[in-house]
């Protein structure tokens, strides 16, 4: 299939949501420079797996390190987010476009 693969480094799992106090210039600036300095990552996919207590499925990742290092390094940055109860879990979920969520 050729669908888009998308990997969470922030969000729901780890850092949190972005905290909507911030300066938008200086967010954008920061995120900039976290993709310039930023190689692509080749992944692949482990076994599908499922969030507990919920419907929702992903697809884990043999290697997780390259994600958790940009993790960390996003957890350094300038960036400010909101408290989160649930660690970071590298994983890849896919929602169809136009589907409802």
């Amino acid at each position: 299939m050729n669908l888009p693969a998308e990997i969470t480094v922030a969000g729901s799992s780890g850092v949190g949501i972005l905290e909507c106090d911030q300066d938008p210039t200086e967010l954008f600036s920061t995120l900039k420079e976290f993709a310039s300095k930023t190689t692509p990552i080749k992944a692949f996919f482990g076994e599908v797996m499922q969030f507990p207590y919920t419907n929702i499925f992903f697809f884990s990742l043999q290697n997780k390190k390259p994600f958790r290092e940009l993790h960390e390094e996003i957890t350094k940055s300038k960036i400010h987010f909101s408290e989160n109860q649930f660690p970071y879990k590298p994983h890849c979920t896919h929602i169809r476009p136009n589907s409802p969520i």
